[in-house]
């Protein structure tokens, strides 16, 4: 979190999780990142008991940003702390209950904003409103995430230092990307390959028939000599 809440490392996670879930279209697709998502979801549920909330959060953020997040190293043990370990139990249900909802496509909620605040509350962090575990659904039916902080200052580092990536749950299956990376990559290197083709077929196909030129010409040359020379002798005859 930090002091005067949000920050700038509060904003970013913010900002990360609001795309993921979002109803803007995915690069090079036709389905939003929310309706990408929830594809995913039915074939893996994220917010499962078998899966710990810190590696779900650090796997979301690298499938928008392709790196980690928060990208200050600090920052990030301190996100990964909150959620391992200073996170109530009550509010890591709530967050699980209104995330699932959310990834349930029967339930039309088109998208969902993320955002955190210090507020007169009775344990250290709560989902609005009080854990309820309900989503708070705004006009648009758009379904607001506010994790809620008791104290303005910033989250305390961890004794020892968490794991960087979050050690993996069972059976996981990759969170698709953006896929921008791959797509330049590969556009780069197939023309080289071919002109690279082209260019050596190009090479031998000048230098075969230069070959058979100089054969011929050798041969070529020979017959005319002993042309003449057969010609000299029947004139002296």
């Amino acid at each position: 979190m930090g002091s005067l809440i949000p920050t700038t490392s509060d904003s970013e996670i913010c900002d990360n999780l609001t795309k993921r879930f979002s109803n803007q279209k995915k690069p090079n697709t036709n389905k939003t990142w929310l309706q990408h998502l929830q594809d995913h979801n039915s074939r893996e549920p994220l917010f499962a008991p078998n899966r710990k909330l810190v590696r779900v959060a650090y796997r979301l953020a690298a499938s928008v940003a392709g790196a980690e997040v928060p990208s200050i190293k600090k920052h990030r043990q301190r996100w990964f702390h909150l959620l391992h370990k200073l996170l109530p139990p009550e509010t890591d249900a709530a967050i699980r209950s209104v995330l699932s909802a959310v990834l349930n496509p029967a339930n039309n909620i088109p998208y969902a904003i993320f955002k955190t605040e210090p507020a007169p509350i009775g344990l250290d962090f709560e989902l609005y409103p009080q854990n309820s575990g309900i989503p708070y659904l705004q006009l648009d039916g758009s379904c607001l995430v506010n994790l809620q902080c008791k104290t303005d200052t910033e989250l305390p580092d961890p004794t020892t230092p968490e794991p960087d990536p979050p050690q993996s749950d069972p059976n996981e299956q990759p969170i698709a990307a953006t896929g921008k990376r791959g797509t330049k990559r590969g556009k780069k290197k197939g023309p080289k390959k071919s002109v690279a083709k082209k260019s050596l077929a190009k090479k031998s196909s000048v230098k075969r028939p230069s070959k058979k030129k100089k054969k011929f010409t050798k041969v070529s040359a020979k017959k005319v000599k002993k042309s003449k020379r057969a010609k000299k002798g029947k004139f002296r005859d």
